[in-house]
């Protein structure tokens, strides 16, 4: 069983990094001295501990597609909420605040038309099928099956 203590001496040893850093042999590095390096055999995170970090994340992008949208978040219901958070999660909120037309649709709730701004998009040529899937869900409030 591994004790507070070691835990507490490795912190104190190796330092926190919220980034990640080349450590003093050269690996790609972060937290506690976690070495993510694609060149180092074993090495990375798992799939649970990717599934920690986006729930993270997604506290930190609902607030700022929150911000994005203002007063039009509140006429959204949580599945069109959703959709909006996992464009601002894939562009970032300052790419998201561009869809000035898709937003002034919302506003009105014209779900179709701002599903057609978003589909008509650059973003949504890069993205492919995902856009098609957000499109949807704007348009319909629905999750696909």
């Amino acid at each position: 069983m591994i004790s507070a203590n070691l835990i507490d001496s490795i912190k104190i040893g190796e330092g926190f990094s919220a980034t990640a850093y080349r450590c003093p042999t050269g690996r790609l590095t972060i937290g506690y001295g976690r070495c993510v390096d694609p060149d180092e055999p074993g090495t990375g995170i798992t799939e649970s501990e990717a599934e920690m970090l986006l729930a993270n994340d997604l506290v930190r992008f609902e607030a700022m597609t929150r911000d994005v949208l203002r007063d039009t978040w509140h006429v959204l219901d949580q599945v069109r909420r959703e959709a909006l958070i996992e464009m601002c999660f894939n562009m970032g909120p300052a790419n998201l605040a561009k869809f000035k037309m898709m937003i002034a649709s919302l506003a009105e709730e014209d779900f179709e038309g701002a599903a057609q701004e978003a589909l008509s998009s650059r973003w949504a040529a890069q993205v492919g099928k995902r856009a098609d899937r957000i499109a949807e869900r704007i348009r319909s409030g629905v999750y696909a099956a």
